[in-house]
């Protein structure tokens, strides 16, 4: 995987008109290692409209408890997905797969049922556990929870709970980013009018989602992750100090 000094993103003007500012650098400036087989992560999916890049991004927790962001992969094209998605599951086995069926990453879902990652079924009222979350599932959020996941991802930032490893995939992403309405309220990423491929932060954004939800299904290593309270060393994270200003 690729890792190296984060560098402080340009502010880009959203369509409301707003700011959005890219993830600071600032006095902790550290190097993570690649992922683990063994590490606690969920896994996301994004494809540009125009089919032209993709992006693998997994999201897990750090010792310390914060979500901690790594681009898998990242690359033009589409071609290569599938058999990196089977390559990646098998190595990984990851507590989820996340993707967004109003986007181009929709032709992967049925691929990836034929292949065993199956979808997670509808939810009832009734909250048959046989229903999901169940691990390695397939979770497409709907309207609301994608435009949920981009307002927690965007306040995880603000209060400087994000740990990546500096790639220059996501800070590009979240320099050439803009916003577009979903609703009263709710917003999601604007892939047809960033300034750039933002296909490593909508992953990233729903990889966090997907972690979220699907985290209590490891419980015994959260547990452990959670009484670990040691300072890791200088190369084994970056933890930015900047913020998404919307």
């Amino acid at each position: 995987d690729n890792t190296g000094p984060a560098r402080a993103g340009r502010p880009s003007v959203c369509q409301h008109g707003c700011q959005l500012a890219g993830l600071v650098a600032g006095a902790e400036q550290r190097r993570q290692g690649p992922a683990r087989p063994d590490d606690l992560m969920a896994i996301a999916v994004d494809i540009t409209p125009r089919r032209d890049f993709a992006a693998i991004v997994a999201v897990g927790d750090t010792a310390l408890g914060l979500p901690r962001v790594r681009i898998l992969d990242h690359g033009e094209g589409v071609e290569w997905l599938m058999p990196r998605i089977l390559e990646l599951n098998e190595k990984y086995k990851p507590l989820c797969w996340v993707l967004d069926d109003k986007s181009g990453a929709n032709t992967l879902v049925m691929p990836m049922e034929r292949r065993g990652i199956l979808r997670m079924p509808q939810e009832t009222e009734d909250r048959d556990p046989r229903k999901g979350p169940q691990r390695g599932q397939l979770w497409i959020p709907t309207v609301g929870q994608y435009g949920a996941a981009c307002g927690t991802f965007t306040d995880t930032v603000r209060q400087g709970a994000l740990v990546h490893a500096g790639q220059e995939g996501l800070t590009v992403a979240i320099d050439g980013a803009a916003t577009r309405p979903l609703g009263d309220g709710l917003w999601g990423w604007g892939r047809k009018i960033g300034s750039a491929d933002i296909s490593p932060l909508v992953a990233a954004t729903l990889g966090l989602a997907g972690l979220d939800r699907w985290r209590h299904l490891d419980q015994k290593r959260l547990t452990a992750a959670a009484v670990n309270t040691s300072v890791p060393s200088s190369n084994a994270m970056f933890r930015p100090t900047g913020r998404l200003s919307l």
